[in-house]
C-alpha cells in the first residue's frame, strides 16, 4: 500500500513501485549442534571455539531487555572484561558436539579468554563471514565494536529479530 509520505508530490513510478516491494527478512540461524551458522540461503561451517564466541554473542543480542527496534541501539554490547569473566563463553563451547573437553584445552583458549586472544578469535570470525556471505553483509553479522577506548564494547549488529539459536 502507497503511504500519503508518498503521494504528497509527484513521484516517479519507479520510486513508487520501488515502496512497495518489501524484502523479506533475512534470518540469522546459529545452531550448535551442527556447527555452522545460516544466513540468506548460505551456510558456514565454523570453528568450534569461533563458533561458540560466536553463539554467545547471539544469545547476548536475543536476551537484550529492551523492547523498541535494535537499530541504533548498543544495549546488549558488553566491554571486553565481561565478555572474559563470563563463564557463558565456555558454557557454550560445552554445548558443541565433537569440540575437546574444557579440562582438555589450554589456559589460553576459549576456555579463558584474555584480550588478545578475544581479539583474535573476533578476527577470524570476520574473516569466515567475509569469505562464507560477502562484504554486503558483513557490518551487520561480524562482532563489531561500538564507543571508544577504554568504553568500547562489542556484539552483533543484527536485529535480534532476525537471530535464531538452535542447540
Amino acid at each position: 500500500m502507497l503511504t500519503a509520505e508518498l503521494l504528497d508530490q509527484p513521484r516517479q513510478p519507479a520510486e513508487l513501485m520501488q515502496s512497495l516491494i518489501r524484502d523479506t527478512p533475512r534470518m540469522l540461524t546459529v545452531n550448535l549442534s551442527e556447527g555452522k551458522i545460516s544466513y540468506n540461503g548460505m551456510e558456514l561451517d565454523m570453528h568450534p571455539a569461533r563458533l561458540a564466541l560466536y553463539a554467545f554473542f547471539a544469545e547476548q543480542k536475543k536476551k537484550c531487555p529492551i523492547k523498541t527496534s535494535c537499530a541504533g541501539c548498543y544495549d546488549c554490547f558488553l566491554d571486553t572484561a565481561s565478555i572474559i569473566e563470563s563463564p557463558e563463553v565456555s558454557a557454550m563451547y560445552g554445548r558443541i558436539p565433537g569440540g575437546r573437553l574444557l579440562e582438555e584445552m589450554s589456559d589460553t583458549g576459549i576456555s579463558s579468554l584474555s584480550k588478545e586472544n578475544f581479539n583474535s578469535y573476533k578476527s577470524k570470525i570476520r574473516r569466515d563471514i567475509l569469505l562464507a556471505f560477502g562484504q554486503a553483509n558483513v557490518a551487520e553479522l561480524e562482532i563489531s565494536s561500538h564507543g571508544e577506548r577504554p568504553e568500547t564494547r562489542y556484539g552483533i549488529r543484527l536485529d535480534r529479530r532476525q537471530i535464531r539459536l538452535e542447540w
